[in-house]
Formats: C-alpha cells, sequence, structure tokens
C-alpha cells in the first residue's frame, strides 16, 4: 500500500467505471477480514489454550462464548477485546486481531480506547480493566 486514503478518492472521481478504477487500485486495498472463529481458533492452537478456559477468563457467558468460537454469533468489539484478554493477548496482538477480523482497531487518542490499551499492556483482567473504566467514568466493557 503506497497510496494515501486520499489519493484513491481522487482516482476513484476521476475514474469512468468501476472496473476500471478496481483494476488499478487492486494492490492497495486491504484484503477481506478473516473469520473471527477462524483467527481465535489460530491462538487457541498457538497458546494451548482451552476454549473453556478462555472464556471464563473473559467473562462472557459460556454459550456465547462457545457460539462466538463456533462462528455463529458475531460479537461486538468489546466482546472481542474481553476475549483477547481472555487468550492473554497484549495490545499489539489485541490490535492485529481486530484489525484482521474487520472490528476497528482501538485508537490512542480516544480516551476509553486508551485506557483499554493501558489495561492490555498491564495484562488486567475484564475486571481489572472494568474497575478502571469505571473510575476514569467510562463506559465498560459489556
Amino acid at each position: 500500500m503506497q497510496k494515501k486514503t486520499q489519493e484513491l478518492l481522487t482516482l476513484m472521481k476521476s475514474s469512468k467505471d468501476y472496473e476500471t478504477y478496481s483494476k488499478t487500485v487492486e494492490n492497495e486495498l486491504l484484503p477481506e477480514p478473516e473469520k473471527l472463529a477462524d483467527v481465535l481458533a489460530y491462538h487457541l492452537t498457538q497458546q494451548k489454550r482451552k476454549k473453556e478456559d478462555v472464556i471464563k477468563a473473559s467473562g462472557l457467558s459460556v454459550s456465547y462464548g462457545y457460539n462466538i468460537f463456533k462462528g455463529e454469533r458475531h460479537p461486538g468489539r468489546d466482546k472481542v477485546i474481553m476475549l483477547c484478554i481472555g487468550l492473554g493477548l497484549d495490545a499489539a496482538q489485541t490490535q492485529t486481531l481486530l484489525q484482521r477480523t474487520g472490528y476497528a482497531a482501538l485508537y490512542g487518542r480516544v480516551k476509553r480506547d486508551n485506557a483499554i490499551l493501558f489495561g492490555l499492556d498491564r495484562k488486567l483482567s475484564v475486571m481489572e480493566l472494568n474497575e478502571l473504566l469505571y473510575e476514569l467514568g467510562l463506559e465498560i466493557l459489556w
């Protein structure tokens, strides 16, 4: 990826049809997101962890957690972050997982996201991170 987003938009506006435009910029576009269940399964294998342990550490209900791992549920970003904490992922690994699966990355200039990044960096549990968020007057992870 070499071109800035604005350059892509300028090219788009000057193109007569999408097919020609898409061929011009195909190497500039992000790939389709991976399935969350596949990425979670990869991390489970890499860390030699059990789903039930990760779900318990994430604070999610057991049935909901298993449905996410099966690919039957498409959770919101907060639930994915909770699973990342349950997996023991650090801030960089969580950012990568969010981006690979099509979720918005945590943005360090947003106070809540910044606090979550801080918690991930310090390996806080979901409960500890929620306490921090609550103390800061920010919405907790649901």
